[in-house]
């Protein structure tokens, strides 16, 4: 800022200067959770069960209101579902299905918490194993590194 600050403008000078530090801040932290959200998404596609739908290769990054989250894109149909059900979004009497119901349940919800098949908790047990990698990986983007 090359404004010379005086008491009347004083208040609006600390104010610019203090949304630009958090407009960078707000930047940076956004990369670095990016970063460390693609460590994890090679940690998990390294992991996961060859399945359905390509389930390994179906891992993807999202951001949201300043967050960042890892989700697997693929599902599989429930039991009782219809194929018209599946096909038209659509329930009994041509009700509208809710967003996240179309489709079916996320195939990671069925790997990760059923308790009767050879799959179960791999996903809590990647998030554990990859927490160094990952928290390696966001502090090197907030120290300046790639």
């Amino acid at each position: 800022m090359n404004v010379k600050i005086t008491l009347e403008n004083f208040n609006a000078a600390i104010s610019d200067i203090l949304s630009d530090f958090l407009k960078a801040d707000f930047e940076k932290r956004q990369g670095a959770l990016m970063a460390g959200a693609a460590v994890m998404v090679e940690r998990l596609k390294a992991v996961s069960p060859n399945g359905p739908g390509n389930f390994a290769e179906n891992w993807a990054i999202k951001e949201y209101n300043g967050e960042v989250y890892v989700y697997n894109t693929t599902r599989v149909a429930s039991k009782g579902m219809r194929k018209a059900d599946k096909d038209t979004r659509t329930v009994k009497k041509g009700a509208r299905r809710a967003p996240r119901a179309v489709g079916g349940i996320p195939l990671s919800n069925i790997l990760e918490y059923k308790t009767d098949q050879k799959h179960h908790g791999f996903i809590s047990k990647a998030k554990t194993a990859a927490a160094p990698a990952v928290l390696n990986a966001i502090k090197n983007k907030i120290n300046g590194g790639t």
